[in-house]
């Protein structure tokens, strides 16, 4: 009789429980469905409008552009030119000195052009093509994905961006999608370099973006013809790689071009990197959407701009691919690649650097020199970089010696100092100008683990720092100022 009335109870008490937990989970599931659910976008301009550049990507403020393919085997281009110098150079000029050897297709076949003069040379009558699809191929074929993972890591990025396609028209992954103006042997490729590098950048903790040429392809003669093959590879990208940065150059074929961008970019968004997904603007949809952030090319912003995202690209010399004429002059020397970068995030930006492989993948010496300096001093240093927002208002113009950003909380802030003199090295003292009201706390990032106080003395407008570490290799230095209180409480800066 107790056994009996102990296990309805006991049956009793099971069935509440679960009851319990079944309404629990309802609960759970409504209130936080929002935490791990993403917003489905449709392809108008009303809702595609109202994506926004997500957070991981303002925060990683460095990303590495890869320009490699078939211009990496003759990796030829004259250095008289900058692209910064493109608008005081006529046409004829420039496009037979153009500086970009990704563009060596075009400008060696311009009669004069030096690029013509050293194809004769090296490869006589030989096709573009018929040159360089074999020793590409050759090439490639002891290419190492993690090797190249890892020295971007170590750089510092967060992400980096594959151009799949240039303007060329040779594709860095096997296409199901033909190309009907190239034979089979004009497009063989013996590996997919999109889908390794990939999987190695993702292994690595990289989030990875890809380039795409809508603008130009240098093999298709008809407009109509080409939106259709550039729409179907766009499509076969997303599906097949997963990327969450779509980064198209120069424009993208006039043919339903509304229509087929708007779908493009609803399905990446919503379904192939949900939550993640963003978008370069160089589409040119008139008064349409045309993506997440503007791509000043061999350009910085004047003025602190947070209200639209942004992202400076340019090679670490005067090419995006490989080019065989730069040495040290045509080469950013490393202490001015990281003053660069901060002058970049202290108005707001991202920087995609460039590097241009060796056909092999290798990366020249020179190159792999800049991003190992870069990244030395991002392992000590790199706290006054991610994460950051500019201190300094929107339209504000920031010159001298001094960045400021923030911490996204305000109870941080971060003084980088670009340059110094003899006279603060000897009195290991930096003049700030910037005013300090209550409780702080200024500390230097002195090694990845260690970070050094410093003493301050307010003079006037300005503040002394005292017992300053001056490295040896001379790197921009770094200071945090930390306060319990909000920032714009505390400090004032002076001069800018």
């Amino acid at each position: 009789m107790w056994l009996c009335r102990i296990e309805i109870f006991i049956s009793i008490a099971a069935f509440a429980l679960c009851y319990l937990l079944f309404q629990g989970y309802n609960f759970n599931h409504n209130a936080f469905a929002h935490l791990y659910t993403h917003k489905t976008y449709e392809p108008t301009l009303s809702s595609l409008s109202t994506h926004e550049a997500p957070n991981w990507w303002k925060d990683s403020k460095l990303g590495i552009f890869i320009h490699w393919g078939l211009y990496s085997v003759p990796g030829f281009a004259p250095t008289d030119f900058m692209f910064s110098e493109r608008e005081n150079v006529d046409n004829v000029t420039w496009f037979k000195h153009h500086p970009y050897a990704e563009w060596y297709m075009n400008t060696y076949r311009i009669k004069g052009s030096p690029s013509r003069e050293f194809h004769k040379k090296h490869y006589g009558k030989e096709s573009y093509m018929d040159a360089f699809v074999p020793r590409f191929n050759k090439a490639i074929s002891d290419w190492e994905p993690k090797d190249m993972a890892t020295l971007f890591k170590n750089a510092g990025a967060k992400y980096a961006v594959l151009t799949t396609k240039h303007h060329d028209g040779f594709t860095l992954w096997p296409s199901n999608v033909p190309n009907p103006y190239r034979t089979p042997a004009h497009t063989r490729l013996d590996r997919d370099l999109v889908g390794e590098l990939g999987k190695a950048l993702k292994k690595s903790g990289l989030k990875y973006g890809l380039y795409y040429s809508g603008g130009l392809d240098w093999s298709f003669p008809d407009p109509q013809e080409y939106s259709n093959y550039a729409t179907s590879h766009l499509y076969e990208l997303m599906e097949r790689y997963k990327p969450c940065i779509l980064w198209n150059d120069i424009n993208y074929p006039d043919y339903e071009k509304d229509e087929r961008l708007y779908e493009v970019f609803a399905h990446f968004y919503s379904k192939v990197c949900p939550g993640h997904g963003v978008v370069n603007n160089r589409w040119k949809i008139p008064n349409g959407f045309n993506g997440d952030f503007m791509t000043p090319e061999y350009k910085i912003m004047d003025v602190v701009n947070t209200t639209q995202p942004w992202e400076t690209n340019r090679g670490i010399g005067f090419s995006f691919g490989y080019n065989r004429n730069e040495g040290e002059k045509e080469t950013m020397a490393s202490i001015d690649i990281v003053r660069m970068l901060i002058d970049i995030v202290s108005k707001g930006g991202n920087l995609l650097l460039d590097v241009g492989p060796l056909p092999n993948g290798s990366i020249s010496a020179i190159q792999e020199k800049r991003l190992k300096d870069l990244g030395s001093w991002m392992s000590v240093n790199s706290e006054g970089i991610y994460h950051t927002r500019p201190f300094l208002p929107d339209g504000a113009i920031p010159t001298g010696n001094f960045r400021y950003v923030r911490s996204k909380d305000y109870m941080a802030l971060y003084v980088h100092v670009l340059d110094w003199d003899h006279q603060a090295v000897n009195n290991r003292v930096i003049e700030v100008p910037m005013k300090l009201k209550g409780f702080v706390i200024v500390e230097q990032f002195i090694t990845p683990t260690h970070k050094k106080e410093l003493h301050q003395i307010q003079n006037g407008d300005k503040t002394e720092v005292h017992g300053v570490h001056f490295p040896e290799k001379k790197m921009p230095i770094v200071f945090r100022i930390s306060t319990p209180k909000l920032l714009r409480k505390v400090i004032t800066i002076t001069g800018f």
